[in-house]
C-alpha cells in the first residue's frame, strides 16, 4: 500500500515537472538524475534519411532498465506516449515500429539515437523520448524534444568517371551514388541513355552503424557516336518508387581516328579506299567486327570492295600503323532504299535508322510522326539512334493541310541474329528510308 501511494505521488510529480518543462522550453531535463542530449532540429529531404543522435541518463533510485519487458520508445509530442512511433525492448535488437523508424542506439548504455528511413512529409514533427523500466522508472523526457523538418527532394545522385573514354574500348565507366546514408529499403538505381550493350552492377557500402550508401556501376563499349550523348542516372525512393531524383552527364569519347559516312543504294556496290600519308609507310588493315578483311604490310593506300549491299551493315574500320604511332578511320554504311506502305523492315537492336516523309500538295502539308513508344514528333524526318526494345513497332507519318490528311506507315521489327563465321554480328548499323 505504501509503495502504491509513493508511485502515485511520483506520477503526479512527474506530470507537474513535464508541464513545467514544456512551459519554460527548458534546454535540459531538470528532474534530478534525468537528462537527455539531442539536437533541437534535424533537417532532411523527402525520401532520404533522418538520424537523431541521442544520449540519456535516469535516476537509478527509481528503478532500472534491466528486465526483458522493460522498454524505451519515441512518440510525437503532439500525441500521447501510448501511440508511439517506435518501441524497443531491452532484451531485443528488434524494433516495433511502422517499419521506417528505428531506435539504433544501445539503450542500456544510454544511447537513444533514432533513425527515420525514406522520410515522408508527415514525419515532420517534434519527437519525445520515454523510458519504462522497473519499479517507479516511468519517465518522458520533454525538456529537449528534437524536431524533424522535411523539405522537397533536391539532392541529385553523384556520377563519377573512373577513366577517360576511348572509342572501341570496353570500360567500367561510371559510378552513380544515390544521395543519403540510410538503413532499411534500398533505392532503385537505373541508367538512361543509348549506349552499346551496357552492363549494370548495383552494390552498397556498409558504414558499420547500420547505415549504407548505395551505388550502381555501368560498363559498356563507347563508340565515336556516343561522344556528346547524354547519360542519366535515376534514383527512385519510397515503397512505391514514385519519388525520384536524377543527374545527367554528357559523354566525352576520345577517338583515335576519323568517322566517315558513305551512302549506298540497297543492292549496290561500293569501293572503300583508305589513303594514308605517312613516313615511313604504314601497315594498313581493313576490318569488320574486328575481323581482318584485307591488309598490306607497307603502303599508302588499300581498297576494299563491297557488293550487294543490304539494309543492315556493320562498321568498317581502316587501321594504319607504323613505328611512330597508330590511327584509324571508321566507315558507317548508310543504305538508301524505298519503303512501300505497310512494309516491314528488319533491324538489329542497337542499329540506327533515318526516315523521310514527302508529299506533293498545295498548300504545303504539315508533317508529324506517330511512334510505337507513343511519342509524337513534328516534321517530315525522324532519326532513331541506337534501337531499343521500345523503339520497335509501327511508325506512321501523317501529312495534313486544309483539304485533308494522308498517311503512310513502316513497321520496324527485330532482325533475327545473323551469324558470320560462327560469330554473332552485334555492331550497330545505319539505314535511311524514303517514304
Amino acid at each position: 500500500m505504501e509503495v502504491l501511494e509513493e508511485r502515485n505521488s511520483l506520477s503526479v510529480l512527474e506530470t507537474q515537472v513535464n508541464k513545467l518543462q514544456r512551459k519554460l522550453c527548458a534546454e535540459s531535463e531538470t528532474f534530478p538524475g534525468y537528462n537527455i542530449e539531442a539536437p533541437s532540429n534535424v533537417k532532411v529531404q523527402q525520401g532520404l534519411c533522418a538520424h537523431i543522435p541521442c544520449s540519456f541518463t535516469y535516476n537509478k533510485n527509481h528503478g532500472s532498465l534491466s528486465l526483458p519487458d522493460n522498454k524505451v520508445l519515441w512518440f510525437k509530442c503532439s500525441q500521447h506516449y501510448t501511440s508511439p512511433v517506435v518501441i524497443k525492448n531491452i532484451d531485443s535488437i528488434l524494433n516495433f515500429s511502422i517499419g521506417r523508424i528505428w531506435i539504433t542506439g544501445d539503450v542500456q548504455n544510454g544511447d537513444c539515437s533514432l533513425s527515420i528511413n525514406n522520410v515522408e512529409l508527415e514525419d515532420a514533427d517534434t519527437y519525445c523520448f520515454r523510458i519504462e523500466g522497473t519499479s517507479l522508472l516511468q519517465f518522458s523526457y520533454t525538456g529537449i524534444t528534437p524536431s524533424v523538418s522535411v523539405t522537397e527532394l533536391t539532392e541529385k545522385p553523384q556520377i563519377f568517371s573512373h577513366k577517360p573514354l576511348n572509342a572501341g574500348e570496353e570500360v567500367t565507366l561510371l559510378t552513380c551514388t544515390a544521395p543519403g546514408r540510410c538503413a532499411g529499403t534500398a533505392p532503385i538505381i537505373t541508367w538512361e541513355g543509348n549506349v552499346n550493350y551496357p552492363k549494370y552492377e548495383t552494390s552498397r557500402v556498409d558504414h558499420g552503424d547500420g547505415n549504407s550508401t548505395h551505388y550502381s556501376v555501368i560498363t559498356f563499349t563507347p563508340t565515336e557516336r556516343d561522344n556528346n550523348r547524354p547519360l542519366t542516372c535515376k534514383v527512385a525512393f519510397g515503397s512505391i518508387r514514385t519519388l525520384t531524383t536524377r543527374n545527367t552527364i554528357t559523354l566525352n569519347v576520345e577517338c583515335n581516328g576519323d568517322v566517315k559516312n558513305v551512302r549506298v543504294l540497297e543492292g549496290g556496290s561500293v569501293i572503300l579506299q583508305c589513303n594514308v600519308i605517312s613516313n615511313p609507310t604504314s601497315s594498313i588493315i581493313w576490318l569488320k567486327n574486328h575481323k581482318v578483311l584485307n591488309s598490306t604490310e607497307s603502303g599508302h593506300s588499300l581498297m576494299l570492295h563491297l557488293d550487294n549491299i543490304s539494309s543492315v551493315f556493320p562498321v568498317y574500320t581502316c587501321s594504319a600503323s607504323n613505328i611512330r604511332g597508330k590511327t584509324r578511320t571508321d566507315i558507317y554504311i548508310t543504305v538508301e532504299c524505298n519503303v512501300l506502305q505497310g512494309n516491314a523492315q528488319e533491324l538489329d537492336e542497337g542499329s540506327s535508322f533515318f526516315m523521310k516523309c514527302t508529299a506533293e500538295s498545295s498548300p504545303p502539308a504539315a508533317f508529324y510522326w506517330l511512334q510505337p513508344n507513343h511519342n509524337v514528333s513534328e516534321g517530315h524526318e525522324i532519326n532513331v539512334n541506337g534501337l531499343l526494345e521500345t523503339d520497335y513497332g509501327l511508325y506512321m507519318c501523317k501529312a495534313t493541310n486544309k483539304y485533308g490528311t494522308s498517311s503512310i506507315s513502316v513497321n520496324i521489327i527485330r532482325k533475327s541474329s545473323d551469324k558470320e563465321g560462327g560469330h554473332e554480328v552485334n555492331e550497330g548499323t545505319n539505314s535511311v528510308y524514303q517514304v
